[in-house]
C-alpha cells in the first residue's frame, strides 16, 4: 500500500470519528500521520528537489533520516514555498502548514502523555487533518 493510500485510509478513519466520537487518542495520531504520509509521500515523489532545498538551505540532516517528523515540521512551509515559487500562492493556505505542528504536538500527547487527548482537541485534529490534505495536493504534488 503507497503512502498516500495510507493517508487517504487514515483520513476514512478520521471521518469515522466525527460520526462516533469514540477513541479520540488514535483519531489524532491517525489524524496526524494522514497528513504526515501525504507529505512524506510527495517529498519522496520528488526526492531530487527536496536534498536539493535541505542543502541549499544549509538544513543540517541525516541522510538515512530525511523523512524525519521534525525536520519535516522543520522545513515544511520553507519548502512548500520554494517549491512554489513563480506560481500564484494563497498564502492563507500556507500559513495554515503551520497547524502541522499543532497536529504533531497533539499525535505525540496521544501516544505518549498520560494524558488522554479531550474532544476538542480530537475534533480539531480531524478539522486540520482535513483542511491540510488538499493544501498538501496542491503545493505539493
Amino acid at each position: 500500500m503507497s503512502l498516500e493510500d495510507k493517508s487517504n485510509e487514515n483520513l476514512r478513519l478520521v471521518d469515522n470519528y466525527v460520526k462516533s466520537r469514540k477513541y479520540p487518542n488514535i483519531v489524532a495520531s491517525r489524524a496526524y500521520y494522514a497528513v504526515y504520509q501525504r507529505i512524506k509521500h510527495y517529498l519522496q515523489n520528488h526526492e531530487t528537489d527536496y536534498i536539493k532545498f535541505l542543502n541549499e538551505s544549509g538544513t543540517l540532516f541525516d541522510p538515512d533520516n530525511k523523512y524525519k517528523h521534525s525536520l519535516i515540521n522543520l522545513v515544511l512551509l520553507n519548502y512548500t514555498f520554494q517549491r512554489n515559487k513563480g506560481k500564484k500562492i494563497d498564502q492563507r493556505e500556507l500559513n495554515q502548514l503551520l497547524r502541522f505542528h499543532a497536529l504533531r504536538h497533539m499525535r505525540e500527547k496521544a501516544d505518549y502523555e498520560k494524558n488522554d487527548i479531550t474532544e476538542p482537541e480530537a475534533k480539531a485534529s480531524c478539522t486540520y487533518a482535513k483542511s491540510l490534505t488538499p493544501i498538501i495536493d496542491k503545493y505539493l504534488s
